[in-house]
């Protein structure tokens, strides 16, 4: 079976997830505002033109409220083509991507990410680990928990620094020593 279970813990996945969900939440709250409005409307020019217009706006209402009710159940559609897709072997768990793209969760996941990135270069300095904790760091939207990532970043850089150039004062000797 093939899970995505990564993408859910993901930040950067979590805040599109997220931006998808407040759209849609607009978008549920507008799109039948807009209906009944542009409802009105037809119902208002039938009442200012000849009887002939008033089948055709009529039918213009109709068919507004028909597209309404079909976004409504795109989630129903989205929900059943999962089910459709998990039947075959396939296991898709949007469903916990959906729970966890809240702004409480992207927060701590992205501060979840920053402690593990820094715990992995404290332990191991190497430049690759530097980017991946700066970058971890950089994602972090408490600017206190950034300043604070920061100072460690710095200190575990200055720290390799250190011992970094102890070891190379140590094999530089110049002696002749060194092998190939």
């Amino acid at each position: 079976m093939i899970q995505f279970l990564e993408i859910c813990e993901d930040p950067g996945s979590l805040k599109a997830i997220y931006f998808a969900k407040q759209i849609l939440s607009v978008a549920f709250t507008l799109i039948p505002i807009g209906l009944i409005v542009m409802i009105m409307l037809d119902f208002f020019k039938n009442i200012a033109e000849k009887s002939d217009a008033m089948q055709k706006n009529l039918q213009k209402a109709i068919r507004r409220a028909i597209y309404c009710v079909l976004l409504f159940l795109v989630p129903t559609f989205i929900n059943l083509t999962v089910a459709l897709v998990n039947e075959i072997g396939i296991k898709v768990t949007y469903a916990v991507c959906w729970e966890n793209a809240t702004l409480k969760v992207i927060k701590e996941k992205e501060i979840e990410d920053a402690e593990k990135y820094l715990k992995i270069l404290e332990e191991n300095y190497t430049e690759q680990n530097y980017n991946d904790a700066e970058t971890a760091i950089n994602q972090v939207s408490d600017k206190e928990k950034r300043e604070k990532y920061i100072e460690r970043l710095k200190r575990a850089k200055e720290g390799s620094k250190n011992s970094g150039s102890g070891n190379n004062n140590n094999s530089g000797g110049g002696n002749g020593s060194n092998t190939r």
